[in-house]
């Protein structure tokens, strides 16, 4: 489950930074900046407790987004939270990592969809 959620994250974060170069929105542009480089720092935490709580990752297979930034996040802000239990494991500091990789997904949601 935990190798899914890297490999989605990875797939947005990529979509992020391409979305990024190619905007002509200053709003969608620094949004999806603080996306990609928050992101990747939230999903090390969750790895590193991940992996010190349980196992090493096995094969991480990378997607490919085919949607746009915010199709693709609206995805998976909701997989997220489907899936909240089966990715913390019961464990309140993996649940609360969880936790905050939403609260980034949402609040650059509401950025991408609201602000010009």
């Amino acid at each position: 489950m935990i190798e899914q959620l890297v490999a989605k994250v990875f797939a947005a974060r990529d979509a992020a930074h391409l979305a990024h170069w190619s905007t002509s929105s200053y709003s969608e542009h620094r949004a999806l900046e603080h996306f990609y480089t928050e992101v990747v720092s939230i999903t090390d935490r969750l790895v590193e407790c991940y992996q010190g709580a349980f196992e090493k990752l096995s094969k991480i297979e990378l997607e490919r987004a085919k949607s746009t930034p915010a199709e693709l996040l609206a995805e998976q802000a909701v997989w997220l939270q489907q899936n909240l239990d089966a990715l913390s494991r019961d464990l309140a500091p993996l649940e609360n990592i969880v936790a905050e990789l939403l609260e980034l997904y949402l609040s650059t949601l509401y950025k991408l969809n609201n602000l010009r």
